[in-house]
């Protein structure tokens, strides 16, 4: 047995469990609370997750054991299932505690006590209180139909992706097993389990689970297993106390806290299969490493994550959230922001002498780039200083949703009309839209909202505010943290958003701005967001369907693509080498077309499709041996033409 770990680098954790996710003989085991999650999380965001799951399902790597069944069964056969949509109850619950205080409001708020400049009559204020409840009447409605009908689709989802990867397992002899052994373990608290020593009802589930996954590696030679579960007690997980990144230590005590298996599973993991490659990871975890290895495609399921997140009132300690200096929310200055960051300027900086109190013109904006060479590489941005900005800076940098979040929503609360126009400023604001867009990629709510709702938050800003902003958001798509241009992992996942608001003349600066930066890679790129050009997209199918078999072993129909052009240029390659290892999910022809676009970077302003001959466009669709090309490849495609 090992002693525990008292820090731990998270990059190169992530990076370890990304590999396990990736190697076939990996083991995948889903816990009780993760089907539970299932039901709090809306369509889209359960459909993202299964179309990823399915692929490991089909190689026999994702595991329910029987105990999982066993629990979830004891809620479903008595009618509890509905335990895991409390919310929607709460619904009827407040409808009912606002009719109560309606009426004691219409009896004690009379003309004489109403406040002047909210209402003019009592009739009025009477009026407000009947419209919110008929308004509760309705929701509470929506809410309880939900209720009724959501389950059971739910419950079928669910059967039909997991139903064919539930264990084999002998119940009768683990519990032979928890009965020899059960107490002692607990009394000597041995994980895991021995937080639960104290329960009327179900005191040794988490020990039956244990034992079973321990048994099914055992008996299977599986020396490599995850198990997903967002319990997250003592007798499970524990929290290392330093975290590292990027060569950085900082403390592990934002919330939720970055915790790892206890190191006594780990030892009798090896002790039945002699190796030590157990992991135990929440789903929230999962997610962000699909995020940021996989594809932004999961974004959906972060932001029900995050929703599910708040809902929860006990997820965390009040000890936790009282010993997180970095998830304290910062709120907006109240008097102008001036210079304050110490800047020395490097071989090719801007002096900020230069520029510091005038105005950064449309034509300053072409004739040089008007950044320090560490907002351009922003992994080198300095955060010495305790200005707002800074602070901003740093709580996006923080890869924390719970962080990021509320950092975005105090910036829609900042005032940039006596913002000094200074060197300093411009970097920071620069740094912040990269950030700003970087956390929506990387799945945080508040910033999904604010770049979905782009042209409406700009409104909210000076001129000079919303050039930096914007420039920096453009250059997150095209350049990387250390200033190199992405190629061919253009980070496009929400071009359509970003590229919404070109029309705007507020924004010529930046666009003249992103013009200059990518004209010497402009063959490397599809579509140029400073021409106004409308990129031709052709996409032919082989004449006939073929026949696949799909993850439950079904005989489908697809469509197999056989060539895909944009502007004349092929898009399409066999060969390994020239091949994007990207992720393909589940695909009709609408989810080709998105593939496309936001693989290469294509608004869906700026494009039309032709496709031969005509087809289903609801029918599923193959790639067969073929791949979305490189720019190498594309680039040689476009010197062939």
């Amino acid at each position: 047995m090992k002693f525990p770990l008292s820090k731990i680098d998270v990059n190169e954790y992530h990076d370890k469990i990304y590999e396990l996710l990736k190697d076939d003989d990996c083991r995948i085991y889903i816990d009780t609370n993760i089907i539970a999650l299932f039901y709090g999380i809306h369509d889209s965001a359960r459909k993202e997750f299964f179309d990823w799951l399915k692929l490991l399902i089909q190689k026999n790597r994702v595991k329910v054991p029987v105990w999982v069944i066993n629990e979830y069964t004891n809620r479903f056969i008595r009618n509890q299932i509905q335990d895991y949509l409390s919310p929607l109850k709460k619904v009827s619950t407040i409808k009912k505690e606002f009719e109560q205080v309606s009426a004691f409001l219409k009896m004690h708020i009379e003309e004489s006590n109403l406040p002047s400049n909210k209402y003019t009559s009592i009739n009025e204020f009477h009026k407000d209180l009947k419209e919110i409840e008929e308004k509760f009447e309705k929701i509470a409605f929506t809410a309880k139909n939900k209720d009724e009908k959501y389950k059971l689709k739910i419950h079928d989802e669910i059967n039909q992706v997991l139903g064919n990867s539930i264990l084999n397992s002998n119940i009768d002899d683990i519990l032979e097993s928890i009965d020899a052994l059960g107490l002692i373990r607990y009394n000597h608290k041995l994980p895991p389990g021995f937080e639960d020593g104290k329960k009327n009802l179900n005191a040794h589930g988490d020990l039956i689970l244990w034992y079973e996954i321990l048994k099914d590696c055992k008996d299977n030679k599986i020396k490599k297993a995850i198990l997903i579960t967002d319990d997250e007690k003592k007798d499970w997980v524990y929290a290392p106390n330093k975290l590292i990144f990027n060569s950085i230590e900082k403390s592990n005590n934002s919330k939720p806290q970055f915790k790892i298996a206890d190191p006594r599973l780990i030892h009798e993991f090896k002790v039945a299969t002699d190796s030590e490659e157990f992991y135990i990871i929440s789903f929230e975890l999962l997610t962000r490493i699909l995020i940021k290895n996989i594809s932004s495609r999961f974004t959906n399921l972060a932001s029900a994550l995050q929703l599910v997140h708040t809902q929860s009132d006990d997820s965390h300690s009040d000890e936790e959230q009282s010993n997180s200096e970095s998830n304290e929310a910062i709120s907006p200055p109240d008097e102008p922001i001036v210079e304050t960051l110490a800047q020395v300027p490097l071989q090719g900086e801007v002096e900020p002498t230069e520029i510091s109190n005038e105005k950064l013109t449309h034509e300053l904006e072409v004739q040089l780039l008007p950044y320090n060479s560490y907002a351009l590489a922003d992994r080198d941005f300095p955060l010495v200083d305790k200005t707002y900005f800074t602070k901003v800076i740093e709580q996006l940098k923080s890869y924390n949703w719970y962080v990021q979040n509320p950092s975005i929503d105090n910036l829609l609360l900042f005032d940039s009309l006596g913002l000094e126009e200074s060197q300093s400023n411009s970097d920071s604001i620069f740094v912040i839209g990269r950030n700003i867009y970087q956390s929506a990629c990387g799945g945080s709510g508040s910033a999904v909202d604010f770049i979905e709702n782009l042209r409406q938050r700009l409104t909210k800003y000076s001129d000079y505010f919303i050039n930096h902003l914007y420039s920096g958001i453009l250059y997150e798509v095209y350049f990387d943290s250390s200033n190199n241009f992405r190629n061919d992992n253009l980070k496009s996942y929400l071009i359509n958003e970003v590229l919404e608001v070109l029309d705007l003349d507020r924004l010529k600066p930046s666009i003249a701005f992103i013009e200059t930066v990518l004209k010497e890679y402009e063959t490397n790129l599809l579509y140029l967001p400073y021409k106004d050009e409308t990129i031709k997209i052709e996409i032919v199918f082989e004449g006939e369907p073929i026949q696949i078999k799909d993850w439950l072993e079904n005989e489908v129909l697809y469509l197999k693509v056989k060539e895909i052009k944009a502007s004349g240029i092929d898009l399409l390659t066999d060969d390994e080498g020239n091949a994007l290892d990207i992720y393909y999910p589940d695909m009709n022809y609408s989810g080709l077309i998105d593939l496309i676009c936001k693989t290469y970077g294509i608004p869906s302003q700026h494009y039309t499709v032709n496709v031969k001959p005509d087809i289903d466009k609801s029918s599923q669709i193959t790639m067969g041996d073929k791949k979305l090309a490189t720019t190498m490849y594309k680039n040689n495609s476009r010197n062939r033409e």
